[in-house]
């Protein structure tokens, strides 16, 4: 009988052994991405962005600009995180955030304010108090919105 219980005991447990032994040396293919999203709400349009970013610093991700009251579609976008700038090219047009905006290839970056992510993207636009168009920083906060 115990010699029976001991044949039981080790076919249970060498199989569990061995597979721990030969799993223990392989890495994890599971990719980690980071998701994060965005939003801003101007005068006229309200912008959400969304995005991943893999261990390897590859970024991709949608900006859904809606004008107040009308829904508008998500336009993608690919891009690279490097030395804190993601550096992003749309696929397709880049979707309208306002009347006086314009995109620019200026690289966006993510910075930590009151352990809040901000993304910064700096856009061509207009100066409503001197009427100058110029480069100006747009600050988009951080939210809990569920990235697909």
């Amino acid at each position: 009988m115990r010699t029976k219980l001991m044949i039981l005991i080790a076919s249970v447990i060498l199989p569990l052994t061995l597979l721990t032994a030969c799993n223990s040396g392989k890495k994890n293919n599971v990719e980690q991405f980071e998701e994060k999203a965005f939003y801003s709400g101007g005068l006229k349009y309200e912008t959400l962005v969304k995005l991943s970013i893999n261990s390897k610093g590859e970024v991709t991700g949608t900006v859904t600009a809606n004008e107040y009251g009308m829904e508008g579609e998500p336009i993608s976008f690919t891009g690279t995180l490097s030395n804190g700038e993601i550096n992003v090219k749309f696929n397709g047009e880049p979707p309208i955030v306002g009347t006086a905006s314009e995109w620019t290839n200026i690289p966006w970056r993510i910075e930590e304010r009151d352990g809040k992510d901000v993304l910064i993207i700096t856009f061509y636009a207009m100066d409503y108090e001197t009427e100058e168009w110029g480069n100006s920083e747009y600050e988009f906060e951080e939210v809990n919105e569920q990235v697909n």
